[in-house]
């Protein structure tokens, strides 16, 4: 790939200027390509922002219609979740969670794609975020999944205790509310990436498990 292209294609996300990459990209046939090469940046942040891209781009795209160049990236991303694909795509989840929600017709298929990795490494954070994210707009399509869930609250991983704990609620499980009122009191703090503002910030189980709690019947 052609470094200046890739760096042009950064320069998106240093900014965060979602209008003028799409302006980019509905000139450029090889966007996708691009923005999707930045989910193995070295910065967590160029990382994160490339998550926010793709769902951007995802936008783009069912706009005008070009549903099957979505559907080729999320199997590039599946792939990417492969060990035999020889370049492990950490981020993977994230981003097919954050093209699905962008796309909602997207998240039949693959919602569950993304919710079945949940146990293998290095996956299980990136899972647990897009199940909570994808619980946002469509909660039901987890329901095969309550189990693990009701068993991620007692995981060693904070990250992974908050995010159970939103989706749960987000699905209305009434059957967790004792262990998410003992999760009020964890004060463990974690760095999560905060969609709202494109930056990295410090969470507690507990924020997470108060939100969940009241979002519950």
């Amino acid at each position: 790939m052609n470094q200046s292209r890739k760096e042009h294609a950064k320069s998106f996300l240093i900014d965060r200027n979602w209008q003028e990459m799409c302006a980019w990209a509905q000139n450029d046939r090889g966007a996708g390509r691009q923005l999707s090469s930045l989910l193995l940046d070295n910065e967590p942040l160029i990382r994160w922002r490339a998550i926010e891209a793709l769902g951007q781009f995802a936008i783009l795209k069912a706009q005008s219609r070009d549903l099957e160049l979505i559907r080729r990236m999320m199997r590039r991303l599946m792939w990417g979740m492969n060990d035999e694909s020889g370049s492990v795509i950490w981020n993977a989840p994230e981003a097919m969670a954050e093209m699905a929600v962008c796309v909602p017709k997207l998240i039949d298929k693959y919602a569950e794609i993304v919710a079945a990795h949940y146990d293998l490494e290095p996956f299980p954070r990136g899972v647990h975020w897009g199940m909570a994210r994808i619980a946002s707009v469509r909660a039901g399509i987890f329901a095969d999944f309550r189990s693990m869930l009701k068993n991620a609250l007692h995981n060693d991983d904070a990250y992974i205790r908050a995010h159970a704990s939103l989706t749960l609620g987000r699905m209305g499980e009434t059957s967790v509310k004792d262990r998410l009122q003992e999760l009020t009191e964890d004060q463990t703090p974690f760095e999560v990436y905060d969609l709202s503002n494109g930056n990295f910030r410090t969470a507690t189980v507990s924020e997470y498990a108060q939100e969940a709690l009241e979002l519950l019947p």
